[in-house]
């Protein structure tokens, strides 16, 4: 039995398209309606970092949805020449975030790392119960000589039964 991973660049370049698209999406989310697309983007990523910044001190998703969607909602009052000079005055996206959390610094790394760690788990538990299903299915049903061979998820198997 031969299990090889030939499809893992499909994988890699799938798990990187849809990342993109989430960001995509996450950014269009984010825009400013009524605003020309170049302002509405530089809204969006000013945003976005401003989410991340809120995260690197420690506030939850509610919170940071909060705080990000009243930001967004006051440069909607803004006119559309004027949003540039108003993100200026806002300062960088981790300086407003400190003045937003009263400076108090509670990193989220380890909840990062501790996420990453999960889903890599996850992620190698469903590739060996795909394995261990096809391994354990064609076992049961073929005959001796038989072979066959499944694919996907970034990897190969290839089976023969033997004598």
């Amino acid at each position: 039995m031969t299990i090889t991973t030939t499809l893992l660049g499909y994988l890699l370049v799938s798990y990187f398209v849809l990342a993109a698209v989430g960001v995509g999406v996450s950014l269009w989310r984010r825009g400013v309606p009524g605003l020309p697309i170049g302002r509405s983007l530089a809204v969006a990523v000013y945003l976005s970092r401003v989410s991340v910044a809120l995260e690197y001190y420690g506030l939850r998703r509610c919170e940071r949805k909060l705080v990000v969607d009243d930001l967004r909602s006051d440069l909607g009052t803004v006119e559309a020449d004027d949003i540039k000079a108003t993100i200026q005055r806002l300062g960088p996206p981790r300086t407003l975030a400190a003045e937003l959390c009263d400076g108090v610094l509670h990193p989220s790394l380890l909840r990062g790392a501790l996420w990453f760690g999960v889903a890599t788990l996850v992620g190698i538990s469903v590739a060996m119960l795909v394995t261990t299903s096809f391994v354990a299915g064609f076992e049961a049903a073929a005959e001796p000589g038989e072979s066959a061979r499944w694919f996907g998820l970034g990897f190969d198997i290839e089976a023969t039964m033997g004598t």
